[in-house]
């Protein structure tokens, strides 16, 4: 069974600072890619016209950032101690985060470069916590899969099969309320065009 979820950064902000990483537990087959959009501009204005141009688009729109990922599973299931039980549960997730890359211009400044270094990291932030959700969600139904019993192995694949769509649907519902709450990232603090820094302030 594999779910796919989704989750990005607006085309009108960057992303937001990074809290840890989650682990994916080590029998997890994981395969994680980063693909880039390329940019150009010398100025923050022409930047972010090419970053309105060239980010991924998806049916809700264009973004800056996108994190897309898929969680499947396999199994064999036996009789054990009265009970069916699961054994050999392969998981396995695919992540794949695109970005923008700034092809930078001979004749831009260190201070647009700063700049730009600055939202990019956050922007990485922002897809980094969509990447923990789908980290969880394959953790999740790794162990949930180990720890299923039922009576009888008639019911087992239906019961898997229920828990993992219930487990995915609960953690994509948890991407969309993690880019409500932080307005795909503005809350976190990446903008572009960038917030102007005020001498003296926090």
């Amino acid at each position: 069974m594999v779910v796919a979820a989704l989750g990005c950064a607006s085309a009108n902000s960057g992303g937001g600072i990074a809290g840890g990483g989650v682990v994916p537990d080590p029998a997890i087959h994981v395969r994680e890619r980063v693909v880039h959009s390329d940019v150009e501009g010398a100025t923050v204005e022409e930047l972010a016209r090419a970053l309105d141009r060239s980010g991924p688009r998806i049916p809700e729109g264009r973004f800056r950032g996108l994190t897309r990922w898929n969680v499947s599973w396999r199994y064999r299931y036996t009789r054990r101690g009265g009970a069916c039980a699961i054994v050999d549960a392969d998981v396995r997730l695919e992540v794949t985060t695109t970005l923008p890359r700034w092809r930078r211009a001979a004749d831009a400044g260190l201070e647009l470069e700063r700049k730009w270094r600055d939202y990019l990291a956050a922007l990485e932030g922002h897809e980094a916590g969509h990447r923990n959700y789908a980290v969880r969600a394959a953790n999740e139904m790794l162990t949930t899969l180990r720890d299923l019993r039922t009576a009888s192995c008639g019911h087992i694949e239906d019961e898997a099969n229920a828990r993992g769509r219930w487990i995915l649907e609960r953690f994509r519902a948890l991407n969309r309320e993690y880019d409500r709450e932080t307005r795909h990232g503005r809350t976190q603090g990446a903008t572009w065009p960038p917030a102007e820094r005020v001498e003296g302030g926090p």
